[in-house]
């Protein structure tokens, strides 16, 4: 008689850390602390439904790309690519994959920094939410953009659309695709 066996993500997520040597583990800690970024983009689409994107994504920058090979390597996901202006970018962009490495890695090894520390929680909260399909609300998007505000804070004075257009925009898109009641 052969035992069944049930795949449990918290299980791999498990052994997916236990794998880590603690080196490795706060070699990527520190390497974050001083290099990495937690971000939400968020992108004016014609083809999409509600006609934003949200790119969520972890990263780091390094002029040396064999560094970022390591990463890639201790954390199972992402991607390097070079940039025009010789900077080597390891990136995660996959919700998925944010949502069951980067996220438990970062929860197992702590970053060390308070304002890393909170960016991070605000990246958590946001990966969460989408992971549920919060972001497909105007309720949902609203706390998002709430969040984002956290990521980078800095940045806001050079993002594309203010959070408000956003949302406009989409109350707007409602508004004009919802059926109005018969008499």
């Amino acid at each position: 008689m052969s035992k069944k066996v049930i795949s449990d993500p918290d299980n791999s997520q498990e052994r997916f850390l236990r794998e880590i040597s603690e080196k490795l583990g706060w070699f990527l800690v520190g390497f974050t602390e001083g290099e990495g970024s937690f971000n939400l983009s968020v992108i004016k689409r014609s083809d999409y439904t509600h006609r934003w994107q949200l790119n969520l994504s972890f990263n780091i920058s390094q002029k040396e790309g064999t560094l970022l090979g390591l990463v890639k390597k201790i954390l199972r996901c992402g991607t390097i690519r070079s940039r025009s202006d010789e900077v080597y970018v390891f990136e995660v962009r996959n919700v998925k994959d944010i949502n069951e490495k980067v996220i438990p890695f970062f929860n197992h090894f702590k970053l060390f920094s308070e304002g890393k520390r909170k960016t991070f929680e605000a990246f958590s909260g946001i990966a969460r939410m989408m992971k549920n399909g919060e972001h497909l609300t105007v309720k949902g998007l609203e706390k998002i953009l709430k969040l984002r505000r956290l990521l980078n804070p800095k940045r806001g004075r050079k993002r594309k659309y203010s959070d408000q257009y956003i949302l406009n925009s989409l109350k707007k898109i409602l508004r004009d695709h919802t059926p109005s009641p018969s008499p």
